[in-house]
């Protein structure tokens, strides 16, 4: 190996070595890090594979399509619909795609975890301002914390043109706070 007139092979090899047990040292020590043992996974009722965050609690549903949020079963109920003052601090942008779907992202300007937003999509028909369809649909199992912003997507059919307005018609939300064993009771 020609390392150059500079350097000789043997202090070549040295300094390999050391740069080698140094990068060893810096990759072992990385188990310290924070995000260490942050995530608990075990395989679920249904077969499939549940990551818990044991941070914050939350549990994810970790599939083929991806990670799905997943809501203790008792504290869904305790949703409750959001006062006009709380819904106006849910706001978003969203648009009509090309392959008929609608996708927009909320932020989440309330005090409370945003689970279901109810919206209204208006489609115009291809270089008019004239009105194609209005229809209501039910944006479910969104898991917003205040301050947070989340992407949604809405499957359309019979879009004429990607020109939509949408409007934000309710939302339900809910404090939550699991109890201890919600996890255990969710795997077992």
């Amino acid at each position: 190996m020609n390392v150059g007139p500079e350097i000789p092979m043997r202090r070549f090899n040295a300094i390999l070595h050391t740069t080698i047990i140094l990068a060893a040292a810096v990759l072992s020590g990385c188990e310290d890090v924070p995000t260490a043992g942050r995530y608990e996974l075990r395989e679920g009722k249904s077969g499939h594979l549940i990551r818990l965050n044991t941070r914050t609690g939350e549990a994810s549903i970790i599939d083929g399509e991806g990670s799905h949020q997943l809501l203790p079963p008792e504290d869904t109920s305790k949703s409750a619909k959001l006062e006009p003052e709380g819904l106006s601090n849910v706001t978003g942008n969203a648009a009509c795609l090309q392959d008929q779907e609608f996708e927009g992202r909320l932020y989440n300007g309330t005090k409370v975890v945003l689970r279901t937003v109810g919206i209204i999509i208006t489609n115009k028909k291809l270089l008019s301002d004239e009105v194609a369809w209005k229809r209501n649909f039910v944006v479910r199992d969104l898991y917003i914390r205040p301050g947070e912003v989340r992407t949604f997507v809405v499957p359309l059919t019979g879009a004429e043109s990607t020109n939509c307005s949408w409007t934000i018609a309710y939302a339900y939300g809910s404090a939550w706070r699991p109890d201890a064993n919600w996890w255990d009771r969710l795997t077992q």
